[in-house]
């Protein structure tokens, strides 16, 4: 496919001109003609960035993403809108590979907006290049689907490069005298901080259980994070018996089992709730959210020696690669002793 690019009054106008060199420069000299004798507002066809990252935001909303993801992505697009209407860019096809780069090492440059109330002071560290290559990955998606719009013939983050990542730490997980310091302060939030320890589910997922989701003690739901359905995974026993009243009180299949925590504000205070049990040093330092009892679940799960792939199950990962980053947390101690029971039974 050849495509034609021409700049006319410090427009930049690009087209698809044809599969062949001679169709192609045939359409070359029809857009010429056009540009010369005809039309003179072809340069207006060229598509706002507001305008594109509106487009794109409906075909990402009709792929069944979650409202929180839709939420995220706009805020991430905002702000490369924001950074463009800065240098005075306000079409698609205005953006190069310069700009591209340009907005990833400004981005790089920026502060975390922090979220809760129990990390917001002066200190507010630079954005982490995992966040950084998520934005890469958004925006390259973002100018893919431009191209195959045909607003653009090229996408200019086709040439950034993500940047180098930190080495992977050891995500911080509960130990078992906070989770039980925890859930003696948990007042209120004590069935909400239960299902969470005890299934390893996602806040996101949890906010949204209906009655429908618990039947005969078995869990079934559609991740908010990828639209994969968990489907019959078994509830413990000692959180069916936390849950039971709760369950009992529901009317209907559809009602919610946290109707309280449906606005993202009082999302927020169940956050800072839990953060209130720690210093804020220690929030920081350790990354202290709701995801946290994710880690500590899969931690636990791990070190009473629970396959990976069973795991891989009973957390939703679409990839036992994923469920593998959490195998290398088994404490050596642990590790010793499933070794040394192997080599019992060997004997026996």
């Amino acid at each position: 496919m050849y495509y034609g690019a021409i700049r006319v009054n410090g427009e930049l106008i690009r087209r698809k001109l044809g599969i062949s060199m001679k169709s192609a420069k045939r359409q070359l000299k029809k857009l010429e003609y056009s540009l010369l004798f005809d039309t003179p507002n072809i340069a207006n066809e060229d598509i706002s960035i507001e305008n594109a990252i509106d487009k794109f935001i409906i075909e990402y909303k009709l792929s069944g993403v979650a409202e929180e993801q839709v939420y995220n992505t706009k805020l991430k697009l905002r702000i490369f809108h924001e950074f463009c209407n800065g240098i005075k860019i306000r079409n698609i096809g205005e953006i190069s590979t310069g700009i591209a780069k340009e907005y990833i090492l400004q981005r790089s440059k920026s502060r975390v907006l922090r979220k809760y109330k129990a990390c917001m002071d002066d200190y507010r560290p630079l954005i982490k290049p995992i966040t950084l290559n998520k934005d890469i990955r958004l925006l390259k998606r973002v100018f893919a689907y431009c191209v195959a719009m045909e607003w653009i013939t090229k996408s200019p983050f086709e040439l950034v490069n993500p940047v180098k990542e930190d080495n992977k730490t050891e995500r911080y997980y509960f130990s078992e005298d906070e989770i039980t310091m925890i859930l003696d302060n948990a007042d209120n939030y004590f069935d909400f901080y239960s299902i969470l320890y005890h299934t390893g589910l996602r806040a996101t997922d949890t906010y949204k259980l209906t009655l429908s989701n618990i039947q005969d003690g078995y869990l079934t739901i559609q991740m908010n994070k990828t639209g994969d359905w968990l489907s019959s995974i078994p509830l413990p026993t000692v959180l069916i018996k936390i849950l039971e009243n709760r369950i009992g009180e529901l009317k209907t299949s559809g009602s919610l089992l946290f109707p309280d925590y449906e606005t993202r504000g009082k999302r927020r205070i169940v956050v800072e709730h839990l953060q209130s049990m720690f210093s804020i040093e220690k929030v920081r330092k350790c990354n202290i959210n709701l995801h946290t009892f994710r880690h500590t679940y899969a931690h636990k799960m791990l070190n009473k020696g629970v396959p990976k792939e069973v795991l891989q199950t009973l957390l939703g990962h679409r990839s036992v690669k994923t469920t593998e980053i959490y195998a290398n947390w088994v404490k050596k101690d642990d590790l010793l002793k499933w070794v040394e029971l192997i080599y019992e039974k060997n004997k026996t």
